[in-house]
């Protein structure tokens, strides 16, 4: 059996619903989350609550930060983005992003030494919007309202991602122009589940959930199948990967069967009851 991992720490405070989205800012200091309709803000230090945020008229999908913790994003049913200034007092969103037909997936900064600064979302409707908040631009990437696209992750240059959707497809698309240059199916199941996909460091594999509870890897060049996971009973819908190459192979998968699942090299090493 795999051996359980010792809880460090738990965040229960301000959440009055269960927690669909959490992201942390590059301090690791600032803990968001969501808790239904509402984004939740913690000190990770302390645990205490320090902001909660209600404007959403659905339940939130993906709340995201930005690098240093002064803006928070968070994506809706609603069908909407809201930023949030982090460190005023104002608990009202400094902007909402109306423009997708369909409820919003997935959300996420998106910033980068050379001064790329953007807000990149993810909807049902089959849309890529990215705005570059500073220019009051947006560019949109189409790919049909059947993709019902679910979850978006960026090679390290920024310059490649992977986008899986509700048909089954993980498209491989150039970031700038939003050509499609690959896409891996058949080795996950996909249909009525939100799943996320997420590059490794190293840019060699893509890894996908799948409904059937398994974790697939798929070669990022040729889209095949390089290896199956194997270690939840329900549909595996949260994937994170080691942010450094050197650990590349180091993978957590999380299950609708309240179990998150710690990898490395295809092999479990710590798992913990999440719910």
């Amino acid at each position: 059996s795999i051996p359980h991992a010792l809880p460090i720490q738990s965040y229960s405070d301000g959440h009055t619903h269960p927690i669909s989205s959490i992201d942390i800012d590059d301090t690791s200091n600032t803990l968001i989350s969501s808790s239904n309709k509402t984004l939740v803000v913690t000190d990770v230090i302390t645990q205490k609550l320090k902001r909660r945020f209600q404007d959403h008229t659905g339940i939130i999908n993906s709340v995201t930060t930005s690098s240093d913790g002064s803006v928070f994003a968070s994506g809706s049913y609603d069908g909407t983005v809201r930023l949030w200034d982090g460190r005023s007092f104002n608990s009202a969103p400094i902007q909402i992003l109306s423009d997708a037909s369909d409820s919003v997936s997935c959300v996420k900064f998106l910033q980068s030494d050379n001064g790329m600064n953007e807000i990149v979302s993810v909807s049902i409707d089959g849309c890529v919007r990215s705005y570059d908040i500073r220019k009051g631009c947006m560019n949109v990437d189409d790919f049909g309202k059947d993709a019902s696209l679910t979850s978006i992750s960026y090679t390290s240059d920024l310059l490649c991602n992977t986008i899986s959707s509700l048909n089954g497809a993980i498209y491989v698309t150039e970031r700038s122009t939003g050509e499609i240059l690959n896409s891996c199916f058949g080795g996950h199941r996909a249909g009525r589940y939100s799943l996320e996909c997420s590059i490794t460091a190293d840019d060699q594999n893509i890894i996908s959930g799948s409904e059937n509870g398994d974790a697939v890897i798929y070669n990022f060049t040729d889209g095949q199948v390089v290896q199956v996971l194997q270690g939840h009973s329900r549909a595996t819908c949260s994937i994170a990967t080691h942010p450094s190459r050197e650990h590349s192979s180091v993978v957590i998968t999380a299950s609708y069967d309240g179990d998150s699942v710690m990898w490395t090299n295809g092999n479990p090493i710590y798992s913990e009851v999440i719910i």
